[in-house]
């Protein structure tokens, strides 16, 4: 799993291909690569959610949007794996809250809306 954090792609600046390109490199087959992104986040992506970021940085870099949820605080959490890697059917876990809703963070991890 790789994380982005919100402000992060904006602060690579010419870096951006490089780093991707370094992040699909390191991604095992199933890994996942989030993202957590605010509205000026999502402009530096050069894509558009509702079309799954055809286009985008992270489309050029290889990688497929499979779930995002916009929050109410105005970020956006979405998770993209390589092109052409299948999802792994893997057991289901019980997940540990940490003060989160079980159901929810597991609703977000398997892409529900």
């Amino acid at each position: 799993m790789a994380l982005l954090a919100d402000g992060a792609i904006q602060r690579l600046g010419s870096r951006q291909e490089a780093a991707l390109a370094e992040l699909k490199r390191v991604l095992k087959p199933g890994g996942r690569l989030y993202a957590i992104a605010s509205d000026d986040d999502t402009k530096a992506f050069d894509g558009e959610w509702q079309n799954g970021m055809k286009g985008s940085i992270f489309d050029q870099a290889g990688f497929e949007l499979v779930a995002a949820k916009q929050g109410e605080c105005g970020l956006t959490v979405g998770y993209w794996r390589k092109k052409g890697v299948k999802k792994k059917q893997a057991k289901k876990k019980k997940a540990t809250s940490f003060g989160v809703d079980p159901k929810e963070l597991n609703a977000l991890l398997d892409g529900d809306d």
